[in-house]
């Protein structure tokens, strides 16, 4: 049966992610994956809308440092 280039593309991510850190994992998962506001995932993980916004930023960097380093196959997906 064939897979698709999404479903490829879904399991080389979530290869990517599992070489950040929990603390990292968590807010994308939440924000991203979930779909949660900022404001929301700052309730989800009871912290302040900056530190969300900060540790977001922070953890987006890293996966793009994962993806360029370890996943290079993703990175042309994403850029398509």
């Amino acid at each position: 049966e064939a897979v698709d280039a999404g479903q490829l593309a879904a399991e080389e991510l979530r290869r990517a992610l599992q070489g950040l850190r929990e603390q990292d994992r968590q807010v994308i998962y939440l924000r991203f994956f979930l779909a949660l506001s900022v404001e929301e995932t700052g309730q989800a993980l009871t912290l302040p809308i900056g530190t969300v916004k900060s540790r977001l930023n922070r953890a987006l960097d890293r996966l793009r440092v994962q993806v360029r380093t370890h996943h290079p196959s993703l990175r042309l997906v994403l850029e398509e």
